[in-house]
């Protein structure tokens, strides 16, 4: 009877040891399954992450070339019809254009450096009133010399802004 049980005993000892491989063996392919299954959604995560911030720099860069056409264009279109010639009528009609020209534009380091200009025109529109050509001459000179920077400062803050998006891709 010894033997009988032993054996039984053996045999429970086999089954419980068989049974506790197949559980570890279960166990380590769950594991596997579901560490690759929390890889793969991280690394889909990351993809999709990294689709969208390269899909925001490309936007980026598309306004930023189309503010600086859009500029060029504003530009056109309200100085089409340029004065002749520097007279009241004449620098009024200017700064009337160039009013129209800061509201149309949406970029505000652009809007401030107009508005400079403008002022610049304003005073030459006061000194011409005076009807001193010595001032109106002085006025002109630097009012030429200011348009030249400005102009510069303008192609200088909308090639910043693409050279930016560009670096950020």
């Amino acid at each position: 009877m010894k033997t009988a049980k032993r054996k039984n005993t053996n045999g429970k000892k086999i089954a419980i040891i068989i049974c506790v491989i197949v559980v570890a063996i279960g166990l380590g392919v769950g594991a596997y399954f579901g560490a690759r299954a929390i890889y793969d959604s991280g690394v889909a995560d990351g993809r999709r992450l990294e689709s969208d911030e390269i899909s925001e720099r490309v936007m980026m860069l598309g306004t930023a070339v189309s503010e600086k056409v859009n500029f060029q264009q504003a530009v056109s279109d309200v100085f089409k019809d340029s004065m002749a010639e520097v007279n009241n009528e004449g620098i009024e009609q200017y700064i009337g254009k160039l009013e129209e020209l800061i509201d149309k534009i949406k970029v505000e380091p652009v809007q401030n450096t107009l508005k400079e200009y403008l002022e610049k025109w304003k005073a030459l529109k006061e000194t011409y009133a005076s009807k001193d050509n010595n001032k109106i001459e002085e006025s002109f000179n630097e009012l030429k010399a200011t348009a030249g920077d400005t102009a510069q400062k303008i192609k200088t803050l909308y090639d910043e802004t693409i050279k930016k998006a560009i670096q950020d891709l």
